[in-house]
C-alpha cells in the first residue's frame, strides 16, 4: 500500500500502482444554511476568516461551491441563454408586425441574434433582490438627507430636545438601513457578475475544443478569455444604476425643490448639461475598447509566435525584426490606451467639480431671488447634491462608460461563438468515419446548420 501526504495509505491500483490521491472532502457551503440576519449581516462567512486568522488555510478548509456556481452550471446555463436568443429571433423572423391593412411584405429582414441583448435581459431578471435592496438604500439615503437638515434645525434657540433625539436616532437608523442594504445589493450584483464570466469562460473553452487548430487565432481566443470576460464582472456591480439612477434623480429633483425651492431646478439643470459630455465620452470609450481589444489581439498572437517558433527565429536572425513588430504593435496600443486615460480623467475631473459648481450655482439664484440661507436648506441641499454627484454624475456615467465596453465585448465573443466548427461527418457515438486519423474527410459545418 502506498502512504499519501497525510500519512493515510493510499488504495493501490490494478498492477501495484497507487490510485490517483481522492478530492479533499470539503465542507458543506456556508451560504446554503445561512439564516436571514447571516445573510444581511454576511456571519455565514465569519467560520472561515477566523480560521484563516489562526493559520494558513487549506484547499480542503475551502468549502464545496454551490451548484449555481460552478463552472459547469454556468456553461449550461448560458449556452440555454443563447440557444434561447437564437429561437427567439427565428421565431419572430418574417413576422409581420405593421398594420392589418397594409400589403405584407414579402420577405421581411431576418432578425440578428444578439448576445448583447440576452445578456442584458437575463440580468435584469435575475437580480431583482439586489434591485430591491438598491430601491431601499435610495429610499435610506434621501432619508438621511432630511434628518440631517431637520436635526441642524434643532440646535438653534428655543427648539424642543426631544425632537433633536428623535430625528439624531432617524439618522443613525437610516444609516445602518443604508450600511445593509448597500452591502447586499452589491453583493448580489457581483455574485451575478462572477457566474456570467464563469459562463462565458467556460462557453469560450468549449468552443476552442471544437475549433480546427488554424481557424482562429490563439492570441485572440486568450484575449477573449482573460480581457473581455472580465468586463461582465467589473460593470455588474454599477449596470442597475443605469435604470434607477435617472430615477432617484427625479425623486432628488422634487425633494430639492420642495426643501429649498425652485433655485435648486437651476443647479439641476446645470447637470443636465454635463450629461451629453458624458454620453460623449462614454461613445468614445466604446470606440477606443473596440480598438484596442484588436490591437491586443495581434499582439498577443505575434507574442505566441515568437515563443511558439524562437528556435526557427532564431537560427535565422529573425529576432530584431519581430521585435520590431512586437514594439510597433505594442506602441498602437499604449496609444489607444493612453487615449482611453484622457478621456477617463477628463470624467472624472467633471465628477470631482460637479457638487460644488451646482452648489454655488444654486445658492446664487436663491439669494438673488431674494431668499434666506438655513443651516437646514444648506445641509440639505448638500447631501441632495451630493446623492446626485454619486448616483449620477458618477455610478450613472460609470455604468455606462461599462456597458459600452461590454457592448464591444459581447460583439467579440458573439463573432467567436458564431465561428463554423470543424465536424467529422457521419460520426456517431464515439466512431470514426468519414475521415482517417490525419484528419482528412472533415469538412465545415456552420453550428446554425
Amino acid at each position: 500500500m502506498a502512504t499519501g501526504g497525510d500519512g493515510r495509505e493510499a488504495p493501490e491500483a490494478e498492477g501495484g500502482a497507487a490510485a490517483p490521491p481522492a478530492a479533499p472532502l470539503r465542507p458543506a457551503p456556508a451560504l446554503e444554511g445561512a439564516s436571514v440576519v447571516s445573510r444581511l449581516l454576511f456571519t455565514w462567512a465569519y467560520p472561515l476568516l477566523k480560521l484563516g486568522r489562526t493559520r494558513p488555510l487549506l484547499e480542503s478548509d475551502l468549502p464545496a461551491l454551490l451548484e449555481a456556481d460552478t463552472s459547469a452550471y454556468n456553461r449550461r446555463y448560458f449556452e440555454e441563454l443563447w440557444e434561447g436568443e437564437k429561437e427567439r429571433t427565428r421565431a419572430r423572423t418574417g413576422r409581420w408586425k405593421g398594420p392589418a391593412s397594409a400589403a405584407v411584405p414579402a420577405a421581411a429582414p431576418p432578425l440578428i441574434p444578439r448576445l448583447d441583448r440576452a445578456v442584458f435581459v437575463d440580468y435584469f431578471r435575475q437580480t431583482w433582490d439586489a434591485q430591491a435592496w438598491l430601491v431601499l438604500s435610495m429610499a435610506a439615503r434621501l432619508g438621511q438627507s432630511l434628518s440631517l437638515g431637520l436635526l441642524i434645525e434643532q440646535f438653534s434657540a428655543g427648539s424642543d430636545a426631544r425632537m433633536g433625539y428623535a430625528w439624531a436616532g432617524c439618522l443613525v437608523g437610516t444609516g445602518l438601513v443604508f450600511l445593509v442594504a448597500k452591502q447586499s445589493q452589491f453583493f448580489a450584483t457581483i455574485r451575478k457578475g462572477m457566474t456570467m464570466r464563469l459562463g462565458l469562460l467556460a462557453a469560450i473553452y468549449s468552443k476552442s475544443l471544437r475549433l480546427g487548430a488554424s481557424s482562429i487565432p490563439s492570441g485572440r481566443v486568450v484575449n477573449l478569455a482573460s480581457n473581455d470576460v472580465e468586463r461582465y464582472q467589473t460593470a455588474s456591480a454599477l449596470v442597475v444604476y443605469f435604470i434607477y439612477a435617472p430615477l432617484e434623480a427625479a425623486v432628488v429633483l422634487a425633494v430639492g425643490i420642495t426643501v429649498v425651492g425652485g433655485a435648486f431646478a437651476a443647479g439641476f439643470g446645470l447637470l443636465l448639461l454635463f450629461l451629453p459630455v458624458q454620453f460623449h465620452l462614454a461613445r468614445r470609450f466604446a470606440s477606443l475598447r473596440s480598438g484596442t481589444a484588436t490591437v491586443t489581439d495581434g499582439r498577443v498572437g505575434l507574442v505566441g509566435q515568437a515563443v511558439q517558433g524562437c528556435r526557427v527565429m532564431k537560427m535565422h536572425g529573425w529576432e530584431g525584426s519581430f521585435g520590431g513588430r512586437i514594439a510597433e504593435v505594442r506602441a498602437q496600443e499604449m496609444g489607444r490606451i493612453v487615449a482611453a486615460s484622457r478621456y477617463r480623467s477628463i470624467n472624472e475631473a467633471i465628477q470631482f467639480s460637479y457638487a460644488a459648481v451646482v452648489a454655488a450655482v444654486t445658492f446664487s439664484v436663491h439669494v438673488w431671488a431674494g431668499g434666506e440661507l438655513t443651516s437646514r436648506m444648506v445641509f440639505t441641499a448638500f447631501s441632495l447634491i451630493y446623492i446626485l454627484q454619486m448616483s449620477l454624475v458618477k455610478i450613472f456615467s460609470q455604468s455606462v462608460m461599462y456597458l459600452s465596453e461590454c457592448y464591444v465585448s459581447s460583439r467579440r465573443i458573439q463573432t467567436f461563438l458564431e465561428t463554423p466548427e470543424l465536424r467529422r461527418p457521419g460520426r456517431r457515438s464515439g466512431t470514426r468515419r468519414g475521415g482517417d486519423g490525419d484528419g482528412r474527410g472533415r469538412r465545415w459545418i456552420h453550428p446554425s446548420n
